[in-house]
């Protein structure tokens, strides 16, 4: 807001400030030439274009005398010419005479050919030298011989010439005749119109403009930096009018805005960035005039009470957070003590669990391990939460010591203590699957007897892989008359 409100202040310089700058691209050369085709642009909006066209056709004139002066009949576009000049009429005659020309020379022989290319050649050079002073150094511009004098060498050309002419001989009469037919007709009525067209279109005042810029694209530009800075001077109260009668002091007139500009400024739009607000904002133009510097600061007003109104939405909300923070603290404090009273209670349990089974889980896995390399049996402690078992005497859990039919012993043993100590007497029922099949025999006929002795009164229903352990274990309660029944799925299902 503040940069807005240094250009909204400054906008009058700035706009004159960037005109000046425009107008000072151009070179101080060109500037004059380029006044002048603003106002012609001011006076006609095909001004320019016009003189473009006027340019073009001087430059397709000035390229096909040359051509037509080197007797050059066959690479003129007769047809551009002829509406050029406006002689439409003439355009089937002369066709008429360079296609008569073209059959002439198609028909002269390479030796007649050459001596013709050397005797056009020739007069060539001689129709351009007339265009230049006399002969200062002695050189030859024919082919550098040196002579004493001018008058010697026009001579030695003069005394040459017949010779040619008898060297071309009667073979090349009839290209003579067609050459020389174009030429005369070219001279009777194309000559003096290209001479004289092409003299009007170098007089013309615009096509002059264009001969101090390198290309008419230069010289548009540069009518088009000179538009803000002359729009400015119309408007202006400038004691002189500003018009093509008074294009000489323009200049001056623009030198005096220049220096009318205050000796600040320069700082302040490099300060506040006069060129960014400006394309930024107001390229359009269509509220720079609407805004003004009272406008801007109440608008900074504005933003200044949002601003700190905004502080009082924030004391509100932290207001109501504190308010949250106060129950969530009471919150809090219940939430712990009923989680340290949990985390007793389920301490006490563990430990009263431990009590009730590990007597009975020690001597079922001293029934079902007998003697291994730890000893005999198995301890079940508890430690910071956890439930550890260990060898008598040892200090690693048996996790890391034993094989895997031992391991599956030790989970035998635990879930028998816990169906025989938890389950009481509504449920006495044991779902057993494959238990054996990472046992050895010794643990496997361990696991029978005490199935037979401890769960006697039980409906046990194992599963099995093995027929031998199957009959084995029918074989065992039979003895102690303890009804059993095998199924074989494959057969009986």
């Amino acid at each position: 807001i503040n940069d807005t409100s240094a250009f909204v202040d400054n906008k009058q310089w700035y706009f004159i400030a960037t005109a000046v700058r425009q107008f000072e691209k151009i070179k101080s050369s060109k500037r004059k030439a380029a006044i002048y085709g603003w106002f012609l642009k001011q006076s006609s909006e095909t001004a320019l274009d016009d003189i473009r066209k006027r340019r073009e056709i001087l430059k397709y004139l000035t390229e096909q005398s040359e051509l037509l002066s080197a007797d050059q009949f066959n690479n003129v576009d007769w047809k551009k010419m002829c509406a050029v000049l406006d002689c439409e009429k003439a355009f089937e005659t002369i066709v008429r005479y360079v296609d008569d020309l073209k059959r002439a020379e198609q028909n002269q022989t390479n030796l007649g050919k050459l001596a013709t290319s050397f005797h056009q050649a020739r007069e060539t050079l001689a129709k351009k030298k007339e265009k230049f002073d006399s002969l200062n150094d002695g050189t030859c511009p024919y082919c550098g011989y040196h002579w004493d004098s001018d008058r010697l060498l026009q001579e030695q050309f003069s005394a040459t010439k017949p010779i040619l002419e008898n060297l071309l001989g009667g073979g090349n009469a009839i290209f003579d005749q067609a050459l020389e037919r174009c030429r005369q007709y070219y001279a009777d009525v194309f000559k003096e119109k290209i001479e004289t067209q092409i003299a009007d279109i170098t007089k013309d005042q615009g096509v002059q403009l264009l001969v101090d810029f390198n290309s008419f694209k230069d010289f548009k530009l540069s009518v088009e930096n000179c538009d803000p800075i002359l729009k400015y001077l119309q408007t202006s109260a400038k004691t002189i009018k500003i018009d093509l009668a008074n294009i000489n002091f323009i200049e001056s007139a623009i030198d005096e805005i220049k220096a009318s500009i205050p000796s600040d400024y320069d700082i302040l739009a490099i300060e506040h960035g006069f060129d960014k607000i400006y394309e930024e904002y107001f390229s359009n133009n269509t509220c720079l005039d609407s805004i003004t510097v009272e406008k801007l600061k109440n608008k900074w007003r504005y933003i200044e009470n949002q601003y700190y109104a905004s502080f009082d939405k924030v004391r509100q909300k932290l207001d109501l957070m504190k308010q949250q923070r106060e129950k969530l603290e009471s919150l809090q404090g219940k939430m712990k003590t009923y989680h340290l009273a949990l985390k007793k209670s389920i301490d006490s349990y563990q430990k009263l669990v431990i009590k009730q089974i590990e007597i009975p889980f020690f001597l079922y896995c001293s029934r079902l391990l007998q003697s291994y390399q730890g000893g005999q049996g198995v301890l079940i402690d508890s430690k910071d939460s956890k439930i550890r078992f260990t060898a008598p005497g040892g200090e690693h859990d048996i996790l890391y010591t034993m094989s895997s039919g031992q391991l599956s012993a030790v989970l035998l043993a635990f879930s028998l203590v816990l169906n025989k100590i938890y389950s009481g007497n509504n449920f006495k029922t044991l779902f057993i699957d494959d238990p054996i099949q990472c046992m050895d025999d010794i643990n496997m006929i361990s696991f029978v007897e005490l199935l037979r002795r401890e769960f006697s009164d039980s409906q046990i229903v194992l599963s099995t892989h093995e027929d031998t352990f199957a009959n084995y274990i029918k074989y065992k309660f039979s003895k102690y008359n303890i009804r059993s029944q095998s199924i074989t799925l494959k057969t009986d299902m």
